[in-house]
């Protein structure tokens, strides 16, 4: 069974993300971003979808300045029990993880090209 991820952030690393997870065969449930250039990748726009709801993985891909808003988007959203938040971080990784570790949610950060 294939893990079930969403990619909030619809620029060029969680697009390229997100093309890559697909062409290998994984289960890439929803692309988020503040812009929909249209083209094959389905972006959705606004508030977040219900269908983050259903992810067992989150790829946050967003610019470092913007990441604390992006978890605290998230964690509003209501994130499924269990949901692994991921950060594909240009340098550090945020505080802001650790509001969601202290309520459970494991979570981590990574270089894309890494």
């Amino acid at each position: 069974m294939s893990e079930r991820i969403f990619v909030l952030g619809a620029g060029r690393a969680g697009l390229g993300l997100a093309r890559a997870l697909r062409a290998s065969g994984a289960d890439v449930v929803g692309v988020h971003g503040r812009h929909n250039a249209g083209g094959p990748d389905r972006i959705t726009t606004g508030e977040l979808p219900r269908g983050l709801q259903g992810a067992d993985v989150v790829l946050i891909a967003v610019r470092d300045a913007q990441i604390d808003d992006a978890v605290r988007e998230l964690d509003a959203a209501g994130l499924a029990p269990g949901t692994v938040v991921l950060h594909a971080s240009g340098s550090a990784e945020p505080a802001t993880l650790d509001e969601l570790r202290a309520r459970g949610f494991p979570c981590g950060t990574f270089h894309p090209l890494l």
